[in-house]
């Protein structure tokens, strides 16, 4: 009876101590965080022990840390057994234990199954095909259900990873490697950093990998991890590595702020990539082979979470509202990455794409960037818009001076909104508060149609705002417009944004004859603009124009033309080897969009049998069947050096009135898509062969292919190829229920899918809840709960 009473007298002294606790958050201020890691990986189990040191600046009743659903083995504060109670979301520590004013340590043995923060791959692959692996993502707080510690991105601590695992597998982690120790069986790997960085950057990273090492010009050491049967394609998914980080090196102004830099592949990730610091783990299906790097390469992703140790590491934003500080960034430096390897063409055309998807989100919602739901579009599409306006209107040298400023001054800290503003400030005289107001604080981009002609020596625009808020947050906002005259020179002048429609008609021609005008040229202004520009004006805009974004604006505004006047001058473009793709893609899509077979089909075979592959995969979304009846060949681009458009011809090259035509499908060398996940063209094949020829081995690899055994993209190419033919069998919906129970919300949603699809019939209603029941008992409660809300059942 004593004991119970004691156990409720602590209960209680510590719930309270939760309350204390919440107010004094300050006053414990967490240092460094040693982490010891065995694990039991068939049973996706950590074994773990954290020793968390801490400055105790003011005393409170207790202090708290996150922690899932973890058993706690042994709790101590200071060496001694330490007073504490936990629920399913975290434990509270008794602080009598520990000493004011000096550093304190808590070490606690525990043990978990999480779900989140640390992901098995492979392990429960009976075929033995997959790949083992043990990898991590911990943004935003999903540290919490491996890690027990405060998961808080504004607590900046030093962090160590002591992990003992089989010898044959390689561990990575953030920092340096202080030691590897090896045994008979297993090896010890000891990494530690040696500067704070928030808690949701550690990573580790547990696989079968080979390692090339390199360094950038600063002697920084870079290692590049990969799988040991793709060192073939090493060149092609880690190209321009070094020259990427000397770029920011000199482009950023701050050399690189840590010891080193790693990046490690694994499979079925569940983003792109994570930028851990000094340590990057990215999804494997951006290891491509020569032919894949045309269709989805890792260049830009390596950019984007380099430039991530910087901006969001180095300096860290203080909330969720300010989370464009490090997306935007990332994605700017990612632009002026490539804009640096490919060319100011591939830049702009680059922010054009970007700048559609931010039009996009503000067609949904009215949520502006600096709002903690702004979205993905925002945070980083619209985030490196702001940053790309702002190094225009402040100039090069001077947006370099501030940026380099902001990294300096609050290097390793916590910044927000009001901290650019204020490195704005201090190193231009004037701050850009009106700046950030428009595009950060308020909501959307202008959104208008802009009509111009040049009539009687007067040059007239037309005006409409087309949503209300273009109307209500640019109303006193002007477009800039450039005006190119017959005899060689140039004006400048505005175009105001009013609340309503109007007619503008400024004294643009100063008595000069205007050859042609741009609104907002090169489109450095974020704007979403319909432009009518007379077909006369157009052309000379194309011909005369130096920017891309304003020679595509031109061919664009010439849609409604009629195709008798404007094709020569198309053709013209389409015929232009030198012109960059999307110029002459618009020209291919209005020389083709009309009636026409006869006379659409020399242009799809001229941009066919052209060298631009880019402009080949823009074609072929533009094909019909008609152009393929009228003798449309396109088998040459089973060849072609992109899986995508090979994939696309394909389908396209099929005939499927007389099966016995594509036996020529047989001679298709599967093995040259050696591994790249997603094997497009090998479902298709598979697909064809079993439609066409009813043969059963397709069928079987197409099951097999649904598995784990094969990366999530694989697995839902080849769930899309079986639901296109109503295929259901026992061992399949396993593997669909399989794909419903797996860490990568893709894979996730792509199977609850064709699941919802087959319970909606008799049968698959009565095959699956025969196999609910079956297997329910023995699942965990996060699989119940999933497929009760999948399906509507309740589980016992």
């Amino acid at each position: 009876m004593f004991k119970n009473a004691k156990y409720i007298l602590l209960t209680i002294t510590l719930v309270i101590g939760k309350i204390s606790f919440a107010q004094s958050d300050v006053e414990v201020d967490f240092t460094h965080l040693t982490l010891k890691l065995d694990f039991e990986p068939e049973k996706q189990k950590i074994l773990g022990e954290v020793d968390l040191k801490f400055d105790y600046k003011s005393e409170v009743d207790s202090i708290y840390l996150n922690g899932i659903r973890m058993n706690y083995e042994r709790v101590k504060l200071n060496g001694k057994k330490a007073k504490y109670h936990y629920d399913t979301k975290g434990i509270w520590i008794s602080s009598s234990l520990a000493k004011l004013g000096e550093s304190n340590t808590i070490s606690i043995e525990y043990s978990c199954n999480p779900r989140k923060g640390i992901y098995f791959i492979g392990w429960d692959d009976e075929t033995g095909t997959s790949a083992k692996q043990i990898w991590t993502q911990g943004q935003g707080i999903d540290h919490r259900h491996w890690i027990p510690h405060r998961d808080d991105q504004t607590d900046k601590l030093i962090t160590e990873l002591i992990v003992r695992f089989d010898k044959d597998f390689e561990v990575v982690s953030n920092g340096k490697l202080l030691e590897k120790e090896a045994s008979k069986k297993e090896t010890q790997w000891h990494y530690k950093m040696p500067d704070k960085h928030s808690s949701y950057l550690i990573m580790l990273a547990v696989g079968e990998y080979d390692k090339t090492d390199t360094q950038s010009k600063t002697g920084i050491p870079l290692t590049q991890y990969y799988y040991p049967n793709r060192e073939d394609d090493y060149r092609y998914y880690y190209k321009h590595n070094e020259e990427i980080f000397n770029f920011f090196e000199s482009e950023i102004g701050i050399p690189y702020p840590w010891e080193s830099y790693a990046q490690v592949p694994v499979k079925n990730f569940r983003h792109g990539a994570m930028e851990n610091t000094t340590a990057t783990i990215f999804g494997d299906f951006f290891m491509v082979d020569s032919i894949a790097f045309n269709d989805r390469n890792y260049t830009y992703v390596n950019a984007h979470e380099l430039a991530h140790q910087w901006f969001g590491n180095l300096v860290t934003a203080s909330g969720s509202e300010h989370h464009w500080l490090h997306e935007g960034f990332a994605t700017y430096y990612q632009w002026l990455s490539e804009k640096n390897l490919y060319g100011q063409s591939f830049f702009d055309w680059m922010r054009y794409k970007e700048a559609q998807l931010v039009f996009q989100a503000s067609s949904t919602d009215s949520v502006p960037l600096g709002n903690k739901n702004a979205g993905s579009s925002r945070f980083y599409q619209k985030g490196a818009w702001v940053l790309y306006m702002l190094h225009h209107n402040l100039g090069d040298e001077l947006y370099k001076r501030v940026i380099k400023h902001y990294l300096k001054t609050n290097a390793y800290g916590i910044v927000d909104l009001e901290t650019l503003d204020k490195s704005i400030k201090e190193i231009s005289g004037a701050g850009a508060s009106d700046f950030f107001r428009r595009w950060v604080i308020q909501a959307g981009e202008p959104k208008l149609k802009v009509s111009g002609a040049y009539k009687n020596d007067t040059l007239f625009f037309e005006v409409n705002p087309l949503n209300s808020m273009t109307k209500n947050n640019f109303k006193d906002y002007s477009l800039p417009v450039n005006i190119y005259f017959e005899d060689g020179s140039e004006g400048s002048s505005f175009i105001p944004i009013e609340a309503e429609s109007y007619i503008n008609t400024q004294t643009f021609a100063q008595g000069k004859k205007v050859k042609y005008w741009l609104v907002n040229p090169n489109m450095d202004i974020l704007a979403e603009i319909e432009y009518s520009t007379p077909y006369s004006t157009a052309k000379q805009q194309y011909k005369n124009a130096p920017a891309l974004l304003d020679k595509y604006f031109a061919i664009k505004s010439i849609r409604e033309v009629e195709i008798e006047q404007k094709e020569s001058f198309l053709t013209e473009i389409l015929e232009d080897e030198m012109a960059f793709y999307p110029l002459r893609a618009e020209a291919l899509t209005q020389l083709t969009n009309r009636d026409s077979i006869e006379r659409t089909l020399p242009y799809f075979k001229y941009a066919f049998s052209r060298g631009d592959i880019q402009l080949k995969k823009e074609a072929i979304h533009l094909v019909s069947g008609a152009h393929i009846q009228e003798g449309l060949k396109l088998q040459h681009l089973l060849n072609a050096p992109s899986y995508e458009l090979r994939e696309s011809a394909l389908g396209l090259s099929l005939d499927w009135e007389n099966p016995n035509n594509n036996r020529w499908i047989y001679d298709y060398d599967l093995e040259a898509e050696p591994g790249i996940p997603g094997r497009g063209v090998e479902i298709g094949i598979l697909l064809y062969k079993l439609i066409l020829f009813k043969e059963m081995e397709a069928l079987e690899e197409l099951k097999l292919r649904t598995t784990p055994a094969y990366d999530f993209m694989t697995r839902m190419n080849a769930i899309d190829a079986l639901q296109a033919i109503n295929f259901m069998d026992k061992e399949l919906l396993e593997s669909y229920f399989l794909g419903l129970f797996d860490y990568n919300w893709k894979l996730v949603r792509k199977s609850r899918e064709a699941l919802k699809k087959y319970y909606a019939t008799e049968e698959g209603k009565k095959m699956m809840l025969e196999y609910i029941e079956k297997e329910k008992n023995t699942w965990e409660d996060f699989k119940k709960r999933n497929v009760s809300r999948s399906f509507g059942l309740k589980l016992d």
